[in-house]
């Protein structure tokens, strides 16, 4: 698959058997080989599948799907939740709502900025556009990090009504069907993780992989990073691009 039909790669290490030999000498002076298992790591990469119109499809009515499940079953709507936030300021605070208005009004003004510049002929274009579209391409995927973070905060509150129980759900459907990897092999050619064709199917095959891993460390850290990498991608509108994943991660890291 082509480069742009990735949203994110990265790679892992897993510990593995492998048996490795060594030459030696028995009583008798006689050459042996002698062959043992030992543990090391081995580098896997992965892939996260960037989704076509279909796939999205396919995503939304499995969301819709759930949502109905959850609402049946009991579980409060988001829009009941939210009256109960109403006497006390709505879901975010007022100097929360009021930076992520002034991020939301200067992620319009320079994207309004930049395409101005960018509709320019290309030959026409100075020094000082396109050292003004750096700046304002930079500045933008600030804006965008900022806003998804601000969007993944508002989304805590409302952590158990039955969208938000169905949108990890959704993300689980997302991380099941989007994740490829090469199976260890160096330019091995990439193929989904999970085995099956229906979300059961795959989910069951995510079960057997978590509990016969011998490394549950590396399964924890794998589907960790699948998990914040899609649901990055996906609170920012399906517009987030790898560099704006990895800006995120690093920001997260720096923070623990």
């Amino acid at each position: 698959m082509n480069q742009d039909k990735w949203i994110y790669s990265f790679t892992l290490n897993k510990e593995v058997s492998v048996q490795k030999s060594e030459k030696s000498k028995n009583d008798a002076g006689e050459e042996i080989t002698i062959t043992k298992n030992v543990k090391e790591k081995k580098p896997f990469s992965f892939k996260i599948k960037k989704p076509n119109r279909r796939t999205v499809e396919e995503g939304d009515i499995f969301y819709a799907a759930k949502v109905g499940e959850y609402l049946k079953a009991g579980l409060l709507s988001r829009t009941l939740i939210a009256k109960r936030f109403e006497n006390d300021g709505g879901d975010l605070g007022e100097i929360t709502k009021e930076e992520y208005s002034k991020a939301l009004n200067d992620y319009y003004s320079c994207q309004l900025d930049l395409n101005k510049i960018t509709a320019k002929p290309e030959a026409e274009l100075t020094d000082e556009d396109k050292t003004k579209m750096e700046e304002l391409k930079e500045r933008i995927s600030e804006l965008r990090s900022d806003l998804t973070d601000f969007d993944m905060q508002r989304n805590a509150i409302y952590d158990q009504s039955a969208e938000s129980k169905a949108l990890n759900r959704q993300i689980f459907w997302y991380i099941l069907n989007l994740t490829y990897w090469n199976e260890g092999k160096e330019d091995g050619e990439f193929k989904s993780y999970f085995n099956g064709k229906t979300f059961e199917e795959k989910s069951d095959s995510y079960d057997v992989i978590e509990n016969e891993d011998g490394d549950s460390e590396f399964f924890a850290s794998l589907t960790g990073k699948l998990a914040f990498a899609i649901s990055y991608w996906f609170n920012s509108g399906n517009k987030a691009t790898e560099k704006d994943i990895l800006d995120a991660e690093n920001r997260v890291l720096s923070n623990e």
